[in-house]
């Protein structure tokens, strides 16, 4: 007994059945067998383009370019609500408040990963990691600069 692959079909594909059906006035059943298509992931197809067509959010992945736009804007609203929440907690949303490596290091300590900490901050890991090194290294004497302040 072999298992049959699923099917992985793209928003726009999806989208151009719908709109198939509807503007053609074809019939779901005529739609599946000339495609090759499962009926019921086709009438949930045109479910979800109802639901998103109405302004709600329709179940699984967004068909419309607007609702995927719209996902992808809550993704990104997500992630700055918990960057916000990170600065907040430190009291660091004071315009001209200097953050530097240091600070990455502080926070490290009692909240969150470097990763994220650099990519709020804007600063670059490596760059963090490197003034580390820095920080670690001994001092370099110059002989010449020794020798004046003797002088």
């Amino acid at each position: 007994m072999s298992k049959r692959q699923r099917s992985n079909f793209d928003a726009t594909f999806k989208l151009q059945v719908v709109q198939m059906i509807r503007q053609q006035s074809l019939s779901v059943c005529d739609v599946c067998r000339d495609m090759n298509l499962g009926e019921t992931a086709v009438r949930r197809w045109l479910k979800q383009s109802d639901e998103e067509a109405a302004g709600r959010l329709g179940l699984g992945k967004p068909i419309t370019v607007e609702q995927q736009r719209i996902r992808q804007l809550e993704v990104e609203s997500k992630q700055l609500r918990g960057d916000v929440d990170i600065l907040k907690s430190f009291g660091l949303l004071c315009p001209g408040t200097g953050m530097s490596y240091q600070l990455v290091e502080t926070l490290t300590e009692k909240a969150s990963t470097i990763a994220t900490l650099c990519r709020v901050l804007s600063v670059s890991r490596s760059g963090y990691y490197g003034s580390l090194q820095h920080a670690r290294e001994a001092p370099k004497v110059c002989a010449t600069s020794v020798q004046r302040k003797a002088e």
